[in-house]
């Protein structure tokens, strides 16, 4: 009776299914730093320091209103970025109706502004 050995195995072509995922994870790990290092750079582009436009139009809305001795309500835009010298304009509006443009300019960086009722 003859018997056929085994064929030798040759273990460097048969690799480990451990040693077979290392390229898998190597390649899942660089795309998760891809993506965290684009979340930090969009995070730091969209979050520049904005003006708070809803108190500051609540503050233009009593300042008004004191002034003309009239119910006057502002909004202004939403995101304003705050940078010394830019103007930007806000809508106030009596119980009327009537709208007129507020001119907004900001005199410093740190959120101090002017403003001046248009017609």
């Amino acid at each position: 009776m003859t018997t056929n050995p085994l064929p030798d195995i040759d273990s460097s072509a048969h690799s480990s299914p451990t040693r077979r995922m290392w390229p898998a994870v190597a390649i899942v790990c660089i795309l998760v730093a891809v993506i965290i290092g684009a979340l930090f750079a969009l995070s730091a582009a969209f979050n520049k320091s904005n003006l708070d436009t809803d108190a500051l139009a609540s503050r233009l809305g009593a300042e008004l209103s004191s002034k003309y001795n009239t119910t006057i309500s502002v909004s202004c835009p939403g995101h304003v970025p705050v940078a010394q010298g830019a103007t930007f304009e806000c809508v106030a509006s009596d119980t009327q109706g009537t709208q007129r443009t507020v001119v907004v300019t900001q005199t410093t960086d740190k959120g101090d502004v002017t403003y001046v009722l248009g017609n």
